[in-house]
């Protein structure tokens, strides 16, 4: 079964380009939605391949002072933690150009994830909601974000976060939820490596695979994906 009509694949020889290519989607969504609307917004993650996307994203000639960025999911620890995406985004996205973007994090000291949803709602109040560009990172078990393979939190139907936990450590998250992340304008996704690769495509042909959350932004119609492939 192909992956939804709203999937567009990007392939590149390399992963600079493959990065390069992704960066510059990136940019062009946020920049027309600056244009139409006078704001933008952009919820990213962690992981690897952001250490390589935010600092030239942050680069861009962009007006950023009108952009606003939040978390697609975050490890449930203080933004000191070297585990925690709040600080990989500050370090390596809210640079540069970019330095003077909005952001919004997930992570409360006060609050546990279970109980954050209307806590996050409450400050995103002058912030576009749902995003308008999501950078969605994936894992080699087919998670997204902090949406976990059969997990609990992929049944939540409301447009805000939810707790989640993962198989490994630090196992306490809070994910957007996934009608949140497929209400978004456009969501853009990087395959590199042979353990996404593989993931990828095995998401991609099984679309009734409902347990594998990637399965799922592939094979859905609501929002478009841009999934920008090194075939390296």
């Amino acid at each position: 079964m192909p992956a939804g009509a709203g999937t567009t694949e990007h392939h590149f020889a390399s992963f600079e380009d493959t990065v390069d290519g992704l960066v510059g989607c990136i940019h062009r969504f946020l920049k027309a939605q600056i244009e139409s609307a006078g704001v933008a917004s952009l919820a990213v993650g962690g992981g690897t391949t952001p250490k390589h996307v935010f600092p030239r994203l942050a680069a861009t000639a962009l007006a950023w002072p009108s952009v606003h960025v939040s978390l697609t999911d975050e490890r449930w620890v203080p933004p000191e933690n070297s585990e925690s995406n709040e600080q990989l985004v500050r370090r390596d996205l809210l640079v540069d150009r970019a330095a003077r973007a909005n952001f919004n994090g997930m992570y409360v000291a006060d609050n546990g994830p279970a109980e954050s949803n209307q806590d996050f709602l409450t400050r995103l109040a002058d912030t576009p909601w749902p995003p308008d560009v999501v950078y969605l990172g994936f894992g080699a078990d087919s998670h997204v974000a902090s949406l976990f393979p059969q997990g609990p939190e992929l049944s939540a139907n409301h447009i805000g976060v939810v707790a989640s936990t993962a198989p490994a450590p630090p196992t306490s998250r809070i994910s957007l939820t996934l009608p949140a992340i497929l209400s978004s304008k456009s969501i853009v996704i990087c395959v590199s490596g042979p353990s996404k690769h593989e993931a990828y495509h095995r998401a991609k042909s099984d679309g009734s695979a409902r347990d594998l959350p990637l399965a799922r932004i592939l094979h859905q119609d609501r929002a478009p994906v841009h999934v920008f492939i090194d075939t390296e």
